[in-house]
């Protein structure tokens, strides 16, 4: 009898060893959320075909958050303005039902889906993405303001 309190002392001590273990163990860290480039919010802040569509995405797919950065060629949301143009990604855990509101780049001075130039499992990828990296918040005018 005395064998299994032992045993159950045993296993109860290293369930808890474990359990503090894991508990304070680091992982690897996450990189903290990027700033929003000014220049980018102002300039979807500017064009009124841009605002229009931050409407539409805060009124019927309830956006309240955006990344914005810059995409770059191998097709993230990065703070580096040298990486590729503008860039604003809505955030959801799939991709947008109405693909053409899930993410905007800016191209020859104008705001265009991003659907054009990246494929549907990317733009999945980013808005996923998007949930635990939004920069910016969308107002019910449109905007994009910084948090």
């Amino acid at each position: 009898m005395s064998r299994i309190w032992f045993a159950i002392a045993l296993a109860l001590a290293l369930a808890a060893v474990a359990i503090v273990v894991v508990s304070t163990s680091g992982g690897e860290e996450e990189d903290p959320v990027a700033v929003a480039p000014a220049a980018c919010l102002q300039g979807w802040n500017r064009d009124a075909v841009a605002r229009e569509a931050g409407r539409h995405n805060r009124t019927f797919h309830r956006y309240e958050e955006a990344q914005a950065g810059y995409l770059s060629p191998e097709g993230r949301i990065v703070a580096d303005e040298g990486a590729g143009a503008c860039a604003v990604v809505f955030p959801r855990d799939a991709l947008d039902p109405e693909p053409e509101y899930a993410g905007f780049t800016l191209s020859g001075g104008r705001w265009v889906a991003m659907g054009e130039s990246v494929e549907p499992a990317q733009l999945a990828v980013l808005q996923a993405t998007a949930l635990t990296a939004a920069n910016a918040e969308l107002t019910a005018e449109g905007e994009l303001v910084a948090p």
